[in-house]
């Protein structure tokens, strides 16, 4: 039975805003070796930023104003007409805006934020399975992907911690 983004967001619909948080530090933990491996590659941009203010939202504090560090975290997006058709540069925009979204969702832990982190994680996935089989959803890694997600709710509805899984689309982009 094939899985659609619909599907996996109405479950979100479930979690409270603690679970939804959760969810959300998971994913930008499982994105973050996206931008490490484009700041690598192009000496571009602050990873130890991310990893801080991760580390930081997991403890549920902030070292610095929200908005000083919205502003640091924009500052250090790749800008993809900077870097045109590059599916680096996008997953690591993706997780930029990912842990943009995260910080924003620590004062206000609405659905919406939840929405926007599930949609930007897929984002570089369903980029890369389309360029190149012009394909999408359907397509075997997108559904594993996307079973990820359901899996991972469906843990923290039962009071599971969420069991780390490596980031299979690293090895596609980089």
């Amino acid at each position: 039975m094939m899985i659609t983004a619909e599907e996996v967001q109405k479950e979100f619909k479930q979690l409270n805003e603690n679970q939804r948080f959760t969810l959300g530090i998971a994913v930008a933990e499982r994105m973050l070796p996206h931008y490490k491996a484009f700041s690598k590659k192009y000496s571009f941009g602050n990873m130890a930023l991310l990893e801080n203010a991760i580390k930081n939202l997991k403890n549920k504090v902030l070292s610095i104003e929200k908005a000083d560090l919205l502003e640091k975290i924009e500052e250090i997006a790749p800008d993809t007409e900077e870097f045109p058709n590059n599916l680096m540069a996008t997953a690591a925009l993706d997780t930029v805006a990912i842990i943009y979204e995260l910080v924003l969702m620590s004062s206000d832990a609405s659905l919406k934020h939840l929405e926007n982190i599930f949609l930007l994680a897929i984002n570089a996935p369903y980029m890369c399975v389309h360029s190149k089989n012009k394909e999408s959803y359907e397509n075997p890694k997108m559904q594993a992907e996307l079973l990820l997600f359901k899996s991972w709710t469906t843990q923290i509805l039962s009071g599971k911690n969420i069991e780390p899984v490596e980031n299979e689309w690293i090895k596609i982009f980089f």
